[in-house]
C-alpha cells in the first residue's frame, strides 16, 4: 500500500467517526420525557395452593399417578449384550 492510500483511509475513517457521533445525537434521543414508557405489572407467583375440594379429590377418586405396568419385567440385566 502506498502512503497516499493509507492517508486516504485514515481521513475517511475520521470523517465517518465524526459523522456517526453527530448523527447519533439526533437519532437516539436522550430526552427524559420520551423515555417514559408504560409497562404492565405481572402479579407475583406464589407456591401456596389452597386445599382442593373434597367433592373431586377424595379417597374414592381415581389416582392418575399410579404405576402402569406394560409388560412383566423379569430381566434383571437389561443392558447385558450377550443375549442378542
Amino acid at each position: 500500500m502506498k502512503q497516499k492510500d493509507m492517508l486516504t483511509i485514515i481521513v475517511t475513517a475520521i470523517v465517518a467517526i465524526v459523522a456517526a457521533i453527530i448523527l447519533s445525537k439526533y437519532l437516539f434521543s436522550s430526552n427524559s420525557s420520551s423515555l417514559n414508557e408504560p409497562v404492565y405489572v405481572v402479579p407475583s407467583i406464589s407456591d401456596n395452593f389452597p386445599i382442593p375440594s373434597n367433592k373431586y379429590f377424595n379417597s374414592q377418586s381415581i389416582d392418575p399417578t399410579q404405576i402402569i405396568n406394560i409388560a412383566p419385567g423379569n430381566n434383571q440385566n437389561i443392558f447385558n449384550n450377550s443375549g442378542n
